[in-house]
């Protein structure tokens, strides 16, 4: 479940049970006009520092770069063995029976 909280705003909200609606026709996005309804949304209406023609063109700045060994430095990602750990913590084993 996706749980929306007083910290966002009202317009934010708005977005995302919209985009998130249940019935996918029903979806913000997946109308006639698509990805343009969304953007017509409040939320992207009354953000004047959102300029949606760098977003499209991918023109925007990263806000944060990792300081990478090489190209190959993946030290930044969860190794096997933590994702592993991770799984044993939140996920119980199913037994052999259980599973189809």
């Amino acid at each position: 479940t996706f749980e929306l909280n007083g910290l966002m705003s009202v317009e934010f909200r708005m977005l995302m049970v919209a985009m998130l609606y249940p019935e996918p026709s029903q979806r913000l996005g997946s109308r006639a006009n698509g990805w343009r309804d969304i953007f017509a949304s409040p939320w992207f209406a009354n953000d004047s520092n959102i300029d949606l023609r760098k977003i499209r063109k991918q023109s925007f700045p990263a806000p944060w770069v990792p300081e990478l060994k090489n190209c190959l430095d993946a030290s930044r990602f969860h190794q096997p063995s933590e994702v592993e750990d991770l799984e044993d913590e939140n996920c119980p084993r199913i037994a052999d029976e259980q599973q189809e």
